[in-house]
């Protein structure tokens, strides 16, 4: 059994040109259809949120301090309260992507720049009293 030859020309039309399986069709060839789903924040429904798991986020101080900083000064830029935490931009995100899966904080994109705010409403609605059990009021 022996493999088909190729040429060196094939070789250079084939790196020239790739054909992405998530290309539209009508697409030229060579372009990638635009990557929505990386652009959408997910958050979890209010009937979804779990006391249980709100309550072992919070469970650490760092992030019960962002919460209660989110409380008292209402949505921040993930940058700025990473910075009043004195948090390196990696490790705020990674907290933040925690409140949020777990339902406390909702994230708000706005071109580049990332907005966080509590939930309050939600968990109000979901837990009475909770917001004001983390927050000290």
């Amino acid at each position: 059994m022996s493999t088909p030859a190729i040429s060196t020309g094939d070789v250079a039309t084939a790196v020239a040109r790739p054909t992405p399986a998530d290309a539209s069709p009508d697409a030229p060839r060579g372009s990638v259809a635009p990557a929505v789903a990386r652009d959408t924040i997910r958050h979890p429904p209010v009937d979804a949120l779990d006391l249980a798991q709100a309550l072992r986020t919070v469970g650490d101080p760092l992030r019960l301090q962002m919460v209660r900083t989110l409380a008292d000064q209402g949505e921040l830029l993930c940058g700025a309260l990473g910075d009043q935490l004195g948090l390196p931009k990696s490790t705020c995100s990674y907290h933040v992507r925690l409140l949020r899966e777990a339902g406390l904080t909702r994230t708000r994109q706005a071109g580049t720049q990332r907005f966080i705010s509590l939930r309050r409403d939600d968990l109000e609605a979901r837990f009475p009293g909770l917001v004001g059990v983390l927050t000290g009021a």
